[in-house]
């Protein structure tokens, strides 16, 4: 890797809690599948003393550092509700989420008898690329761009000129992700072995000490 490189960050989705009251309800647990739902739900007052279950080891984390006991973590949403669906008896469970969702859980579970009360939290509100960058992507010198949901992803790919003389290097979170991406602004679309931080940043390192197209 190359002993320096620019850091510039240009969110493409502003998060912004919802006003939601989660104080009483008859749930046998919650779900949660980022760590801005569960924000929300702390902050709309959700019990502590239900279980949760969570999407991914760093929302496991912190919603255990929150004071819930985790009693499922997987993988992703669709891996969650396949975990869910081998459980013994039916369960109503609270799923705190966002407006926008990449996974319909609902439609998953309700087959297995899971009822799920939805509570939107928190909203992604849609950002544009800052001018600055704009210069940078649609400049010849190499970029590693990553890109963490399907929204966020339609979102850049919206927003970018053509890729013609660029050197764009996008590594996506999952193949979900990677699938609402326009490859040909790109000249590589890479997805995370694993859905999670630690294979972003492991992604990132290796695509900066790539050389250039």
């Amino acid at each position: 890797m190359s002993a320096s490189f620019d850091l510039l960050i240009s969110p493409l989705l502003e998060i912004v809690l919802c006003d939601a009251d989660l104080q009483k309800g008859e749930w046998d647990g919650v779900i949660f599948t980022s760590e801005h739902g569960i924000h929300g739900a702390l902050e709309a007052g959700i019990p502590k003393t239900l279980k949760a279950f969570c999407v991914g080891e760093r929302t496991s984390e912190i919603a255990a550092n929150a004071g819930f006991k985790v009693a499922l973590t997987a993988e992703t949403a669709s891996t969650l509700a396949d975990a869910l669906s081998h459980s013994s008896g039916s369960l109503r469970l609270l799923y705190a989420r966002g407006r926008h969702i990449s996974v319909d859980l609902a439609a998953l579970l309700q087959p297995q008898g899971i009822v799920l009360d939805q509570r939107i939290v928190y909203d992604q509100k849609a950002q544009v690329l800052s001018p600055e960058a704009l210069v940078r992507l649609a400049s010849p010198e190499p970029v590693v761009v990553p890109v963490f949901s399907p929204r966020s992803a339609k979102q850049l790919c919206r927003q970018l000129p053509d890729g013609v003389g660029t050197d764009r290097l996008a590594i996506c979170l999952s193949e979900a992700v990677r699938e609402s991406m326009a490859p040909d602004l790109f000249r590589v679309v890479r997805v995370c072995p694993r859905p999670d931080a630690r294979h972003m940043v492991q992604c990132i390192v290796t695509g900066l000490s790539e050389p250039s197209a």
